[in-house]
């Protein structure tokens, strides 16, 4: 897939549906560059630990090289993460000159190894502290509402779709 064919995709994908999931993983090319470069919201995703954050910090570097992405308009999200590990989403903020996704992404192996294996993470349960946190991260994106005093455990009304980085138009669709 080239830039030019990403292009039309994403445009024809954002005129289509609300929210679109583009998953760049952690090579660069013109094609990532092109999807990076149109999304609405970029999220960044590290775990906390020295390797993942340094290639963050670099990613977040080679975009504004690139002139794709300014470190201000990309969000990390920690994932794996636990209260005692050494690296605290704070200091990820610092490293990364980014800022980091108030949610973070438990690091619960136990409640996500079933769904993982069936390769069905929309059978989480509802009371999981990984799905719990999913739904947070999409309130805090702005993707779901949360009722009146949004608590931050509370449950969350509206679509349940999926945590996206770009927002096409909100036509509707039959």
């Amino acid at each position: 897939v080239n830039e030019r064919s990403v292009r039309q995709i994403v445009s024809a994908l954002r005129n289509r549906y609300e929210v679109v999931i583009i998953d760049c993983g952690t090579q660069m090319n013109s094609a990532n560059a092109a999807a990076i470069e149109m999304a609405d919201t970029t999220l960044l995703l590290t775990t906390p630990d020295v390797v993942s954050v340094r290639a963050a910090k670099r990613m977040v570097r080679l975009w504004d090289r690139l002139q794709i992405r300014k470190a201000e308009e990309t969000v990390i999200v920690v994932n794996r993460h636990t209260r005692n590990t050494e690296i605290q989403p704070p200091l990820i903020e610092r490293i990364t000159s980014t800022r980091v996704a108030r949610v973070t992404i438990p690091a619960n192996f136990k409640e996500l190894q079933s769904a993982v294996d069936a390769g069905r993470m929309q059978d989480l349960e509802s009371r999981s502290t990984v799905k719990q946190a999913m739904w947070g991260l999409a309130g805090e994106l702005g993707l779901v509402k949360t009722p009146e005093g949004g608590e931050k455990n509370s449950k969350f009304k509206g679509d349940r779709g999926s945590v996206g980085v770009l927002r096409g138009r909100s036509k509707q669709h039959d």
